[in-house]
């Protein structure tokens, strides 16, 4: 089997097509009550949590439009390469599998575009957001981070809180749905006077849209999303502001806000 890595992932690219989300049944309500948990089993040093969340970082940001064979090599691959360093043992395999693929775009084999994917022989068939998701998996309960689990349904989150305490966050996306769902983590961008958040994603990614109201702090990955009965996994650094969490697979969204204090 082979390993398929999208570079859409690779970039921070909110895909509007494929299976269905909608935030036309109350989400919003069902995130009003719900309340965060926190991790106490912090048993990895800082050094491991740092590199794994600096990843998560590499992948979701620090560059606009698909990333260059520069920032592959320059800042994907060293976030790897600290992981791998760290040698914890439920880490090395996926991070392995990461390495290879990045290494893939620097050595120009079968890098097909924004919206393509680079082919890695015989890993079977992750994405980069399913390989971070089992570094973020392996490490979800031992780094002390507020851990949230959110459940989405069709359609909408349940489980998003009200409030969180600034901080490094770990969210846990489990699909009881039956479509594939996702969640991007947008943060309002400080001093933004666009509406509501409904009002700015209306406005699209593209030209003046989006981006200047928002800024991304964390996803599931792009479509086909998170597929029923399993988890995605999303670490955030989160600082003081107002966020949202959103599925936007076939363009109707889920919606949930949050504020971080």
């Amino acid at each position: 089997m082979r390993s398929k890595i999208s570079a859409a992932a690779l970039a921070t690219v909110l895909v509007l097509g494929g299976v269905a989300c909608s935030d036309d049944d109350g989400g919003d309500e069902a995130s009003s009550v719900a309340t965060a948990e926190t991790t106490t089993e912090a048993g990895l040093g800082a050094e491991v949590c740092d590199a794994v969340l600096g990843v998560g970082t590499a992948i979701d940001g620090g560059f606009n439009g698909p990333p260059t064979t520069g920032y592959v090599e320059n800042v994907l691959i060293p976030a790897v390469d600290a992981v791998l360093a760290a040698d914890v043992d439920e880490l090395t395999g996926p991070a392995a599998e990461l390495q290879a693929a990045a290494q893939a775009v620097i050595d120009g084999e079968e890098f097909f575009g924004l919206y393509g994917e680079i082919d890695v022989g015989g890993n079977g068939d992750e994405t980069v957001y399913g390989l971070y998701g089992e570094l973020a998996a392996a490490i979800q309960t031992g780094c002390g981070y507020e851990a949230i689990d959110v459940t989405a349904i069709d359609y909408e989150f349940e489980g998003v809180p009200v409030t969180l305490a600034a901080g490094r966050a770990s969210f846990n996306l489990t699909n009881d749905g039956n479509e594939g769902h996702q969640m991007i983590l947008f943060r309002r961008n400080d001093g933004g006077t666009r509406g509501s958040i409904e009002d700015i994603l209306d406005l699209g990614e593209e030209g003046d849209g989006w981006g200047y109201a928002l800024t991304t702090a964390g996803s599931t990955g792009p479509q086909p999303g998170v597929q029923p009965g399993q988890t995605g996994y999303l670490l955030a650094e989160l600082e003081a502001g107002s966020y949202a969490t959103v599925c936007f697979i076939t363009g109707e969204r889920m919606v949930a806000e949050f504020e971080v204090t």
